[in-house]
Formats: C-alpha cells, structure tokens, sequence
C-alpha cells in the first residue's frame, strides 16, 4: 500500500515537473481537492507538502485545499457514479 507521505511527494513531483516545462521560477499556489474531510487528513498532506517542498520551485507556495464530497462507482453491473457526503 502507498503511503500519505509517498502520495504527496508524487503529486509534488508531477507540480514540480509542470513547472519546468513551463519555464517556471517559482510555484505559487497548489490547488488540490480533498476527498477526506477530516481535520487530521488536511493538516498531515499540509505538513508532508511543507516539508517535501523545502528547496524546491513550490517552497512556500500556498496549498489551496476544497473539500469535496467521495466519490463511487458501481462496477458490478451498471457503472452509476455517484457522490456522498458520508
């Protein structure tokens, strides 16, 4: 099973190699949206950004986090999406 931190870092390093492309100086902002409302799932990906983004283009770029309600599929016979905000 993958990590939190190991998420984290991956989503970071797809960011960081954005920005190259681009030509960036710098990252500003990283907009993520969040399936996990709980307080202690925020603040442990905030925590894991922080620190994998030391001396990095995204250092001190702000994290923009909405939260949004789970998604599901139904893969046993019809494929109906739908959202909880269970």
């Amino acid at each position: 099973m993958v990590s939190e931190y190991e998420m984290v870092r991956a989503m970071l390093d797809q960011a960081l190699a954005e920005a190259r492309t681009h030509g960036a100086s710098r990252i500003t902002a990283l907009h993520l949206v969040l399936y996990d409302s709980s307080p202690e799932t925020e603040a442990s990906l905030r925590r894991a950004l922080s620190e994998l983004s030391a001396n990095t283009l995204a250092e001190n770029a702000q994290v923009i986090v909405r939260l949004a309600p789970s998604r599901f599929i139904c893969w046993n016979c019809c494929g109906l999406r739908f959202e909880s905000d269970d």
